[in-house]
């Protein structure tokens, strides 16, 4: 989504876009933006991965055979298209005589087609490397192998160094990488956030007088929970949800609005039923409009791996609307030092049970300091224009 967004504002600013992008055996789909596909040149790479034949054979003949050569896929299993991708992208740029090549990542394997690109071309091109999420310093990407941990080190610190510019999405990676591998990269790197989009941006969507406390709290999350999955449980919270049902005191005075994919196998029963309500997808534009009703809008995190650089791109559209952030994840989190910096929420620590409960209570009970923070936050450095501009900074 972030290359389909800055490539959306690249051609309305006047720029001429390419992209090169991996196309698999699965039927695309467009989540809407067809038209604004049809303003860029995208040509599609075919891609080799674990999902394709070679990887179903091992993997069925031996789950274990098939998780050794992946792990000696460096960085992924992607790594297999690097020569592929590099082909097409030479032809593209030669073709276009494109000068600004920008190279985002995950899947990481894709430097490794900057990189090559890079030693193919020198100084007639400016390589930027864009980080949606860190390499080596977030253990979901680490490989489980000393050998393999070490090659894919050696390949990220190589790809940094060659990089004409680092881009990265939150302000730990960068840090993360410099301790990492004893490097200052700081003068060729820029923090490029994601961010809401301004053209939604209206007294439609706007709503200053925001109620923090009261007979019925309205919370509303928007996107995929569950209270299984690893990355997006929520058990902790609907059990405490749950308590609060069954206490007189609080019984019923918050009512939790879902949108989007609701995964729960165990919370489909009890009194708790009476209070959540499971919505489909909605539009974008559908999506603002209900934000907007909502009394606090919720983040959940429920990883701790990478969790100090997420700042999922909802909480760009929920600081949109200036509505009061609740924020349920980890300490670490990127988003949680936004929130609280900026006083537009709070954070409660969704591991603890007891901390969530007492804290939906003191919502209730009117008992949290004033959220005060959007009479004073500068609302256009969260824009995704605002973000995006500091790209025409970079290239040449």
């Amino acid at each position: 989504m972030r290359v389909l967004k800055l490539g959306e504002y690249l051609v309305e600013n006047g720029c001429e876009v390419f992209i090169l992008a991996g196309k698999g055996e699965k039927k695309l789909n467009y989540f809407g933006y067809k038209d604004s596909l049809h303003k860029m040149h995208i040509s599609y790479n075919p891609v080799k991965q674990k999902e394709d034949k070679y990887w179903r054979i091992l993997y069925s003949f031996n789950k274990n055979i098939g998780r050794g050569f992946e792990e000696f896929a460096i960085p992924d299993a992607y790594v297999y298209s690097v020569n592929s991708y590099f082909k097409s992208a030479v032809k593209m740029i030669k073709k276009y005589k494109i000068k600004n090549v920008i190279i985002s990542s995950p899947p990481h394997s894709m430097q490794l087609v900057g990189l090559k690109l890079k030693k193919y071309f020198g100084k007639s091109i400016n390589l930027i490397v864009d980080y949606r999420d860190s390499w080596n310093t977030n253990e979901i990407f680490m490989k489980k192998n000393y050998l393999a941990q070490r090659i894919s080190e050696f390949l990220e610190k190589k790809v940094l160094k060659n990089a004409d510019h680092f881009t990265f999405i939150s302000q730990p990676i960068l840090k993360k990488v410099e301790k990492k591998y004893n490097i200052d990269i700081s003068k060729k790197s820029t923090l490029i956030a994601n961010g809401y989009d301004q053209s939604t941006l209206s007294d439609d969507y706007i709503n200053k007088n925001n109620k923090i406390s009261g007979d019925c709290i309205l919370l509303g999350h928007f996107g995929t929970v569950s209270d299984s999955d690893p990355y997006r449980n929520i058990s902790n919270f609907l059990r405490a949800l749950n308590k609060l049902q069954n206490d007189s005191h609080y019984a019923s005075k918050i009512n939790l609005h879902l949108f989007g994919t609701t995964e729960f196998k165990k919370f489909r029963s009890g009194k708790i039923k009476e209070i959540i309500n499971i919505h489909k997808p909605v539009s974008h534009l559908e999506a603002l409009n209900k934000m907007k009703e909502m009394d606090w809008l919720l983040v959940f995190c429920s990883n701790y791996y990478g969790a100090d650089e997420v700042v999922t791109g909802r909480l760009y559209e929920y600081i949109s609307v200036r509505k009061p952030i609740i924020v349920i994840g980890p300490q670490s989190m990127e988003a949680v030092r936004i929130v609280e910096e900026e006083n537009i929420g709070i954070f409660i620590n969704i591991e603890d049970e007891n901390d969530i409960l007492n804290k939906l209570k003191d919502i209730i009970d009117g008992k949290i300091d004033e959220i005060n923070g959007y009479d004073t936050i500068d609302l256009e450095r969260y824009s995704r224009q605002y973000q995006y501009s500091k790209f025409f900074k970079i290239f040449k």
